[in-house]
């Protein structure tokens, strides 16, 4: 029996849909009207009754049947009924967690969980499902042709030290073209002929907003980065990239990044060590992507331990660019220019070492990525097979042409092993037993960050008061802007306290 490799996902989901379009599955959108039989795996997102209810509610992935199917379909192995929400959704809130380097523990503030984890687990249900029917489960790739994975460098530039800034910029204009340098434009008016330099040098440059703080709010935030882009187009700087202050993401930072026109942003509040996706925004997709990165750096590190000990340095990052490196993963770095990079620069030499000693790893800008994703997420694919059979054809749609000159497309048997097919036109027909089958290394998983509770009330309650209040005192209070109740209250607040 031919089959069409698509997922067909039955009823509207846009957090399912985005995340099989960001791992590259190829799907199509049943909302009405009648469903063809024909393809390899269903996803019903429309629970039916009581105990789809109930299903929802307490399990993350379960095989069901839904009845307007089941006469139609009655192969079980191609009904998944999958809920992501609890897993994907970027609502999930950031907690404080421990991330061990030897016996130090570096705290930050980042997402509940990596959307690594949910994926990797809807990727298996796919595999299982495409392999109890002698199918190939299809993907593109995540990379460039002749790339297995990226590595590049984000710097939050957030205070200005000029001795420290000078020792990191000797030291990371020989790396400029892979590093991205995110301004915060109050701290660095000061440093213009600094940012002039970087500029000339050839780093990433964009935005780390004008003052050091995600508000909750849209309008406060388009304040702030509309702020930040006058400061830096006076320097012929023209950001299309922004990195929240401290990792801090929520809905009203993302809105407000659509309205000014940002194309991407770094935010490891909503997410971390994981491909980049488009938040899905109260039933709809961003247009500003996400790259994640991993929240902890050499800074973290240090104040943690209130010391460098490059072993210790060069053992976590090493052995985390490993693992990512194994696993196929983008590696994702950052730090601070002043203080942490400005004090030990070689930490810089350190990881672009490892990074230029393969040439399989891309060494490339936060920008570059971003091209290569949008490039990338403007193809689609309709794939078919018959079924126990090595032929596929396959048709690339959408913006065929410029994916097609660097893009892979990757295949997936029912012993997990992957094979890369380089497409030379927008169809083709290609024999799978033709190509190099290649078992992938077994994923090494990453360490469980350890959680890290608050347990007195008084300081629970405390936080929750700032939380709403949006509190803080880097916004000169003329600036502020008194949309609801809580910003009414904290401008009156910020005049009593001076």
């Amino acid at each position: 029996m031919r089959k069409d490799l698509r997922v067909a996902v039955c009823g509207a989901h846009p957090v399912l849909t985005e995340h099989l379009k960001s791992m590259g599955i190829p799907q199509v959108l049943y909302t009405k009207g009648p469903i063809p039989d024909n393809h390899a795996v269903y996803f019903w997102t429309s629970p039916e009754g009581f105990l789809g209810q109930f299903l929802k509610k307490t399990v993350s992935a379960v095989v069901f049947v839904p009845e307007s199917l089941r006469d139609r379909v009655r192969d079980l192995a191609r009904i998944v009924h999958f809920y992501p929400d609890r897993f994907l959704s970027p609502e999930t809130g950031a907690l404080l967690q421990g991330f061990r380097f030897g016996d130090v523990l570096a705290c930050e503030t980042v997402a509940r969980a990596s959307k690594k984890g949910a994926r990797q687990t809807l990727l298996r249900q796919l595999q299982d499902a495409y392999a109890r029917q002698n199918l190939y489960l299809p993907r593109l790739g995540l990379y460039p042709r002749g790339f297995s994975t990226i590595f590049s460098f984000r710097v939050d530039a957030d205070e200005y030290e000029a001795e420290a800034f000078g020792r990191f910029f000797r030291t990371a204009r020989r790396y400029a073209p892979a590093i991205s340098l995110f301004v915060c434009a109050s701290t660095y008016e000061k440093a213009k002929k600094e940012c002039l330099d970087c500029r000339d040098a050839g780093f990433d440059l964009h935005s780390h907003g004008f003052v050091h703080y995600t508000y909750r709010s849209k309008a406060q935030n388009v304040f702030n980065l509309k702020k930040a882009n006058a400061f830096l187009g006076q320097l012929g700087i023209h950001p299309k990239g922004f990195a929240a202050p401290h990792g801090r993401w929520n809905a009203g930072l993302q809105e407000a990044l659509e309205e000014i026109g940002f194309e991407f942003s770094s935010d490891f509040s909503y997410n971390y060590d994981d491909i980049p996706d488009y938040p899905i925004l109260r039933g709809r997709r961003s247009g500003v992507l996400q790259i994640p990165i991993h929240p902890v750096g050499l800074g973290v590190y240090m104040e943690a331990a209130c010391h460098y000990k490059a072993q210790t340095v060069e053992a976590y990052f090493g052995t985390l660019f490993q693992r990512k490196k194994n696993n196929g993963e983008p590696v994702f770095f950052y730090d601070h220019p002043t203080r942490w990079l400005g004090e030990h620069p070689e930490f810089m030499d350190f990881l672009f070492r490892a990074a230029f000693a393969d040439k399989r790893v891309w060494v490339a800008s936060m920008s570059q990525w971003a091209d290569w994703w949008k490039q990338r997420d403007r193809v689609s694919l309709s794939i078919a097979q018959e079924c126990g059979e090595s032929v596929v054809e396959l048709e690339a749609v959408g913006d065929e042409g410029r994916f097609l000159e660097a893009g892979t497309v990757v295949f997936r048997d029912a012993h997990g092993r992957e094979a890369q097919i380089n497409p030379q036109a927008a169809r083709g027909v290609y024999d799978l037993k033709e190509v190099v089958w290649q078992s992938p290394p077994e994923v090494e998983t990453d360490p469980v960050p350890v959680r890290i509770r608050e347990k007195n009330p008084l300081v629970i309650s405390k936080k929750a008061v700032k939380h709403w209040l949006d509190w803080e005192k880097a916004t000169p209070t003329q600036d502020l802007i008194g949309e609801d109740a809580p910003s009414r209250a904290k401008i009156l607040l910020r005049h009593l306290v001076g």
